[in-house]
Order: C-alpha cells, then sequence, then structure tokens
C-alpha cells in the first residue's frame, strides 16, 4: 500500500463487481487500479467503465502484479476455493464474495491458507456492514431494547434466467439457500451469535435440481429462535424482525435497506435513516481498508469463525435434504 492508498484487483466483472467498483472509485483512499476476466474483451469493457488502467484475459498475470494490494473476487461460487487460493498463493490480501465456499470443507481450505500465508482474508458478506446494522448492534447491545427473544427474516425474488442461467443451474451451484438464504442466515449470526444449531428446515426443489424455496429455523445455546426463508422462485418483502423484552426492530428489506425501526411496548417509536452513498457496498471496502492498516489478518465484524459456522449451517441443510451439487465431493 503505498502513500496509504489501497489498490485493487478484480477476479471476475459480473453485476456485483460493477457494485463494487463504484464503491472504490468514491473513496480517495482506495483505487481500482486491474481487472481480470477469462474473456479479455469483457475484461476490457469493464475497465473502460470504470477508469480501470489495467485489463487482464488472465488472473494468474494480474495476480503477478505487484502494485495489486487486495483482490476482490466475485465469481461463481463453486470457482471461489480455486482463485481465492490462487490469489494467496501470489501474496495478495482476499474479499471474496458470500458464500466463500460451496461447503465447509472448501471454506476450510481457504481460512486455513489464509493463515498460513498471514494475509487478510474475508468473505464479502457486505450487508454486515451496513449502518443499519451499525444501529441494530448497538441497540442489541445498549439494552435499550432489553433481551433478544427472537427474530425472522426472509429473502425471496423470481430469478428471470431460466434453468440454463446461473440461479437455477445446479453445475453453476445455483439455488436459493446459497444465493439468497446466506443474507438472512447471517443477519441471525449478527444478532444470536456463532452459536447457532439447526432445529428444523423444508425444501423445494426445482426441475433443474436446485432448491427453488428453503425454511429453515434455528435456535442458539439460550433457546432464541430465528425463522429463516430464502427463495430464488417467490418474491418475499425481504424485511427482518426482531422481538426483545421492550421492542420490536423492524428492517425493511433489510439486506440493503436504509431503515430501522423500534417499536417500544410502551407505544413510542424511534427511527433511524440512513442514506448510502454511492451504494452499500462502499462500508465494506473501508472496512478492509481499516483492517489492513491495523494489520488485521481477519475482520472483527466478519471473522473465520463466522464464516466457517454459516458454511457448516448450510450444508447441513442441503445435505439433510439430499441436495448435493454435481461437482461436489462432500467430507
Amino acid at each position: 500500500m503505498k502513500n496509504g492508498v489501497l489498490k485493487w484487483g478484480m477476479i471476475g466483472c459480473g453485476n456485483i463487481a460493477n457494485s463494487l467498483a463504484m464503491a472504490i472509485g468514491s473513496l480517495i483512499d482506495h483505487q481500482l487500479i486491474a481487472v481480470a476476466a477469462r474473456d479479455l474483451v469483457r475484461a476490457k469493457v469493464f475497465a473502460e467503465k470504470y477508469n480501470v488502467p489495467l485489463a487482464y484475459g488472465s488472473y494468474t498475470e494480474m495476480l503477478e502484479n505487484p502494485d495489486v494490494d487486495v483482490v476482490y473476487i466475485s465469481t461463481l461460487h463453486h470457482l471461489h476455493r480455486e482463485h481465492a487460493l490462487l490469489a494467496l498463493k501470489h501474496g495478495k490480501h482476499v474479499l471474496c464474495e458470500k458464500p466463500l465456499g460451496i461447503n465447509p470443507a472448501e471454506t476450510f481450505d481457504m481460512i486455513e491458507m489464509a493463515k498460513r500465508t498471514g494475509l487478510f482474508f474475508m468473505e464479502a458478506m457486505w450487508t454486515r456492514f451496513l449502518p443499519t446494522m451499525k444501529v441494530v448492534r448497538e441497540l442489541v447491545s445498549s439494552g435499550k431494547v432489553g433481551e433478544v427473544k427472537s427474530l425472522s427474516a426472509n429473502f425471496g425474488y423470481v430469478a428471470t434466467t431460466g434453468d440454463l442461467g446461473r440461479h437455477l443451474n445446479p453445475e453453476l451451484s445455483g439455488g436459493a439457500l446459497l444465493d439468497v438464504g446466506i443474507y438472512p442466515l447471517a443477519f441471525a449470526q449478527m444478532v444470536l451469535g456463532c452459536d447457532l444449531n439447526l432445529l428444523s428446515s423444508k425444501m423445494t426443489m426445482t426441475p433443474a435440481g436446485v432448491d427453488g424455496t428453503t425454511s429453515f429455523v434455528l435456535s442458539d445455546n439460550y433457546g432464541r429462535v430465528a425463522t429463516l426463508d430464502c427463495s430464488v422462485i417467490c418474491k418475499t418483502n425481504q424485511s427482518a424482525e426482531i422481538v426483545c423484552d421492550n421492542a420490536t426492530i423492524q428492517l425493511p428489506e433489510f439486506w440493503h435497506g436504509t431503515d430501522v425501526v423500534v417499536n417500544f411496548k410502551d407505544g413510542t417509536e424511534d427511527c433511524y435513516h440512513i442514506d448510502y452513498e454511492p451504494n452499500g457496498y462502499v462500508y465494506e471496502v473501508q472496512h478492509v481498508k481499516e483492517c489492513m492498516d491495523n494489520r488485521l489478518v481477519q475482520s472483527e465484524i466478519m471473522p473465520h469463525a463466522h464464516t466457517l459456522k454459516l458454511a457448516e449451517i448450510m450444508a447441513k441443510i442441503r445435505f439433510k435434504h439430499g441436495f448435493y451439487y454435481p461437482f461436489e465431493v462432500t467430507k
């Protein structure tokens, strides 16, 4: 990192990469200097769009650039392990899109490699860094709302890409749980803690062979319950609600919303509204630099233990219903 500016490289230039490129471009102490894709033409188009000076048709070639400090990986889920290990072996810090791995074995491999190399490594659970989530954490820890008793959250939308598209294709690690179910799951983990246990689950498979809708119930060691739903075939209101002793905390469109509403038992209400500029990904990007400035190898907000637990719960749900990806080897 030269002159206090964190220089980024990107592996993959899909939809989420666009959002991160905009976030990086809005910050004076961050610079996106390189992007790589298997298709050089696609990389060049992306680079031109965001004024990125270097475009590569080879991931390895980009990773050999000594000016790249940290790499953001936004390829398909089942390619994360390959690309993250490649980046770490080249001495690059890594921010890798969620879900970090298809299963716990993949996730463990990446985390262990990061530990061996001493490099910063984090799953890109960008929602955890939103100002609304900070408000939730502060409300829960302050005691103002009392103890948390239960919570619910849902994330459902209708995938329009058809069976051959990423969201519904088992060959491309599609399905509701890994794609969007991880959002309510990570939210529950943030509120209730890392030690969550699966109580029950229901999974509806699509004709293509991925989960179209998955619902599951978790509990923590204190008996508090989280009821969670996700879907890529049905649209839901994408809200979350936390029931506490003294109040109910509501988050409309919790995974990217700008509002937190607290309804107290005495009839009063507190409302928090935070606009995101230019988008919600900017807070995750800033957090990466804060961690690196402080020589941290993992985030305290999204630590490795949380990432591994997410992978374990999602795998337990899938395997319970006999849902394995064609390329998957379970351990």
